[in-house]
């Protein structure tokens, strides 16, 4: 299986937000059906450029190419974690500024606590509350 994915434009069909942009989220989830799940609820909600990383280092080569609207990171990725990337896209000028959201399946306050303090900009507890998620996303980038 390939690590990284970038969604085939014939499978997703970008429009424009209410502001007449087309944005793009990076995914970066070594779970494929979570990736599938926010697959489905950006090409269904939104229709915003998706595309995917299995692991960190790719999550950080596709970041650098494709320089995303918004980063979705899960935290507990193989070899390198949501945390150790979220602090390597910090570090590239490119990328630095870009919004990353932590998305975990800790839903306890002391990790969402740290992963806030580390920086990342929001985060998402699994299983994703499909409506609240899309309202965050919709006032990230629109």
């Amino acid at each position: 299986m390939e690590k990284s994915k970038v969604q085939d434009s014939s499978e997703l069909s970008p429009s424009l937000n209410s502001k007449g942009e087309c944005k793009t989220i990076l995914y970066v989830d070594d779970n494929e059906d979570n990736q599938a799940l926010v697959k489905r609820i950006i090409r269904d909600e939104i229709n915003f450029e998706l595309i995917s990383a299995e692991d960190g280092i790719n999550g950080i080569r596709l970041a650098e190419e494709h320089l995303p609207d918004l980063i979705l990171m899960d935290i507990n990725l193989p070899g390198m974690n949501g945390i150790e990337v979220f602090r390597r896209l910090r570090k590239i000028e490119a990328t630095k500024d870009i919004p990353v959201w932590a998305v975990s399946a800790n839903s306890f306050p002391p990790e969402i606590d740290s992963a806030l303090e580390v920086g990342f900009d929001q985060y998402v507890v699994k299983p994703i509350n499909i409506r609240s998620f899309m309202e965050r996303i919709h006032q990230e980038l629109d």
